[in-house]
């Protein structure tokens, strides 16, 4: 059983080729070179197929949704839940199926990492549980291949010993019940059937008709096929025969020819009295025979060519080469008319220039380059456009419309240059206003002062710059970003205070900083072994760093690995064991810290936080100012990176006493006296 059919028209058959060829490669069997068994004949075949998949990859295509094999095998899946459509190449899919649940192929030239091909290996997969592996073809890929391939051979040459010997050498083969049913056929058709001679060609308008009045079939000739005589005999005058005469007379003739006969028929149609003499009988060998009729049964080009396989110079060997012929004319007419383009009916005429549907094509080219460049023509949408039209196709049907086209481009053009005109006038204006509104702005920025401010927006009062004019006299008027002569004096002069504080603040942060490097590099030298360090490992901790007189003294690095204080690390001065001096110190979640500032940087007294330094926190907001037993304590600034500020007096680490709160713009919120943060009494300037 196979993994995959592929459904598709036959002139696509390279595009099928390749994704099979590609399907293969990733460990798919797949069955898709079935485009040869065509015909209602074949259509069992093509069932049981489908049935033995696990998925139908239909290619869908201008071409594909015309040929009703393609449609029913796309219906046949759909209803079984195996169908996996692939649009091809643009086209409107027929009604029952949806667009929004095909994979795009059209440019896909074989390459694996195209989106669309990845698409359609995904669904693949869903449908036969088998991952896409590049591994090669299969065994049963390349042994399904070739039950295939026979069995399209064995189809052309249908006959019984072939289809025996194919069952033969595929024992296992699942056509088995279409085979038998075929031999039993042909079989028949050998013993039964009475080959009468058959006409290839519909009836010529071109040939004098005859009437065919006998045909000499004895039934006592042991075998019909050993004796096939025709009698022709004479009709006179030039009657219009009917219809169905007609064709029979028509098929007389043929006969005639088909059995050699030619100069006994044309002297018979054609001589002064339109009489035609009985000929020689003549005579096809049974298999010749057999083998004729058998091809004009199934009419098909693979038929007629099995014939001349068989039979190269047969009794009937020119007829089946014009049979072939016919039926490539009706098959490239058909290619032509699907395709519907100029290069198609080209392509007809230089493969059969005298095709019997020649004058067709070339109406054909005729009537779509008139549409092409009528077409072009209004999608281009100029006067010379239209002139070149004209030009081609001086009567055509679109000639009126395009001379009203070229006129009313004309007086649109006169129109477009009488606005541009316009235009041009306007910009002139509208540069010198400009350019007096400017040189005005100029003047106001210069002076900077209100009144010349006012005085541009008096003359100017719809004018360029009104929006900066008004600006930048609220600007004026306005006193700087956290400005102290906002302020009532009292909180003034502690806003002073908080500030220099600050700057403290900020000199012993970048003591601590130095403090912290030399405190890492006296850690390495410990852990080298060097003089006056040591490396000392604690119940919740290690310290690394210079040792005397017993105990930590100097610069080192504190790191806490287990307590309340997990994760915490000190660099900076010790002093008899304790963090004395300045240092940095890193803080990290633990039970001992829930709001986790980034860090302090700062001074330290006897292991606490104690005065001037600077806490960072994550977002980057920051107090620097005073501390007192690791509390905000003193003069400091609380500044929030939103621009809101709080400058003051602190105390247990809230704003206590004098001190201001400012918005993000470098205005008052509010400002007085504070108590735990709260404004207890309101001073304003």
């Amino acid at each position: 059983m196979a993994d995959i059919f592929i459904s598709y028209k036959r002139e696509e058959g390279e595009q099928a080729q390749r994704l099979a060829h590609v399907l293969e490669q990733l460990g798919y069997s797949v069955w898709w070179d079935v485009a040869l068994l065509s015909g209602d004949e074949f259509r069992d075949v093509i069932q049981e197929m489908i049935e033995k998949c696990s998925a139908v990859v239909v290619l869908w295509s201008p071409l594909s949704v015309q040929s009703r094999f393609v449609r029913s095998e796309a219906d046949y899946a759909q209803r079984r839940d195996k169908l996996l459509p692939v649009i091809l190449k643009p086209c409107e899919l027929p009604l029952g199926f949806s667009e929004d649940h095909a994979d795009n192929l059209e440019d896909w030239t074989g390459e694996l990492m195209n989106s669309g091909l990845q698409r359609l290996l995904n669904s693949i997969q869903n449908l036969t549980g088998k991952p896409a592996v590049m591994s090669g073809p299969s065994p049963e890929s390349a042994r399904q291949k070739a039950e295939i391939t026979a069995f399209q051979g064995v189809a052309r040459m249908n006959s019984a010993a072939a289809w025996q010997q194919f069952l033969k050498d595929h024992p296992a083969t699942m056509f088995r019940d279409f085979i038998t049913q075929k031999i039993a056929e042909l079989e028949a058709a050998v013993q039964n059937d009475s080959p009468p001679v058959q006409p290839i060609l519909a009836h010529s308008p071109d040939i004098e008709t005859t009437e065919l009045v006998e045909t000499n079939n004895h039934p006592s000739d042991p075998d019909p096929i050993e004796d096939t005589r025709t009698t022709i005999v004479r009709t006179s005058g030039h009657t219009e025969p009917s219809s169905k005469k007609r064709f029979i007379i028509t098929a007389g003739i043929f006969a005639v020819v088909l059995l050699g006969g030619i100069s006994a028929a044309m002297t018979g149609v054609f001589g002064p009295d339109n009489v035609v003499e009985p000929i020689e009988e003549v005579v096809a060998s049974p298999a010749d025979q057999a083998a004729w009729n058998l091809a004009n049964r199934l009419v098909t080009r693979e038929a007629y060519q099995s014939y001349l396989a068989d039979f190269e110079d047969g009794f009937y060997a020119k007829h089946a080469k014009a049979a072939i012929a016919d039926i490539e004319d009706n098959y490239l007419w058909d290619t032509a008319k699907n395709t519907n383009s100029i290069a198609s009916y080209q392509d007809y005429l230089d493969t059969i220039p005298d095709g019997k549907f020649a004058s067709q094509a070339r109406e054909k080219i005729a009537a779509i380059t008139l549409d092409q460049d009528w077409a072009k023509a209004k999608a281009t949408n100029t006067t010379a456009a239209y002139e070149a039209f004209l030009t081609a196709h001086p009567g055509s049907a679109h000639a009126s419309e395009a001379r009203q086209k070229i006129r009313e481009l004309d007086a649109a053009a006169t129109k477009k240059l009488q606005d541009e005109n316009d235009r041009k006038d306007r910009r002139a204006r509208a540069a010198a206003d400009r350019e007096a509104d400017d040189k005005a702005w100029s003047v106001a920025k210069a002076a900077n002062t209100t009144a010349a401010y006012q005085s541009y927006l008096t003359n100017y009062s719809s004018g360029r710059h009104v929006t900066e004019a008004r600006s930048a006299i609220v600007a004026l008027d306005k006193p700087a970003p956290y400005s102290l002569d906002q302020l009532h004096p009292q909180v003034r002069a502690a806003v002073v205070k908080a500030r220099d504080a600050e700057k403290q603040a900020q000199a012993k942060a970048a003591e601590a900083r130095t403090a912290a490097t030399r405190a890492d590099e006296a850690a390495a030298r410990a852990r080298a072994g060097a003089a006056g360090t040591t490396v000392q490992t604690l119940s919740n901790g290690k310290y690394e760093g210079e040792f005397s007189n017993g105990t930590p003294n100097g610069y080192g690095v504190s790191s806490f690995t287990s307590g309340d204080f997990v994760g915490d690390t000190y660099r900076g001065q010790r002093k008899d064991g304790a963090f004395s001096g300045v240092g940095v110190y890193t803080y990290e979640e633990n039970p001992e810290n829930s709001s986790v500032p980034l860090k302090y940087e700062g001074e330290y007294l006897s292991d606490e936080v104690t005065g001037f330094g600077v806490h960072t926190w994550p977002g980057g907001d920051f107090y620097a100012g005073g501390f007192k037993q690791n509390q905000r304590s003193g003069s400091g600034v609380l500044s929030f990176t939103s621009g809101l500020r709080l400058e003051g007096l602190f105390a247990s680490n809230f704003m206590n006493g004098l001190g201001v709160e400012w918005k993000a713009d470098g205005t008052v919120n509010q400002a007085g006296r504070w108590e735990d943060n709260k404004l207890v009494e309101s001073l304003t300037k």
